[in-house]
């Protein structure tokens, strides 16, 4: 209540009520009180802060005397960034083989071939292909018993 009821020459002065403000000066847990002030009148809303890290819940607001205060919450954090594509490359290689002809290297071999370098370079076998399969001419001095030299020339993606 505001004031006094009174009545002067037959005119009525009423006393006015209005409703209790509110005490909106404590900041929210992890926050500060932003623009919130000790007296916050009632049906008013006042806008707290929060701490770096943590998101503020709306705002704080007074009616008739109760105080509801936002809240401040743990920020969610941003998604991990996805992972790069693999990147894409290519190598050529080759391999001399002893003890065989081009003749003598035919698809079963070949697939052999291509498992066996898959597995020693860690990479699957369709990631291997197979471009030339040439004689080499044996050189001045035999090193072996066996003369016969095949040269493999392939590529791994």
């Amino acid at each position: 209540v505001s004031g006094t009821s009174s009545c002067t020459l037959g005119a009525l002065t009423a006393a006015t009520c209005s409703a209790n403000p509110c005490d909106a000066s404590a900041a929210p847990v992890n926050g500060a009180v932003g623009d919130c002030t000790s007296t916050l009148a009632s049906g008013s809303t006042c806008q707290p802060t929060c701490n770096t890290g943590y998101t503020v819940s709306g705002t704080s607001s007074c009616l008739a005397g109760t105080f509801t205060t936002a809240e401040c919450s743990v920020a969610p954090s941003p998604p991990p960034p996805s992972p790069p594509p693999p990147a894409a490359a290519a190598v050529q290689a080759e391999m001399q083989l002893t003890g065989y002809s081009a003749a003598e290297f035919d698809d079963d071999k070949k697939t052999n071939f291509k498992t066996g370098m898959a597995k020693y370079l860690g990479v699957d076998s369709a990631a291997i292909t197979i471009t030339s399969v040439v004689d080499v001419t044996a050189g001045r001095r035999k090193l072996s018993a066996v003369d016969s030299v095949l040269k493999v020339e392939f590529t791994v993606e």
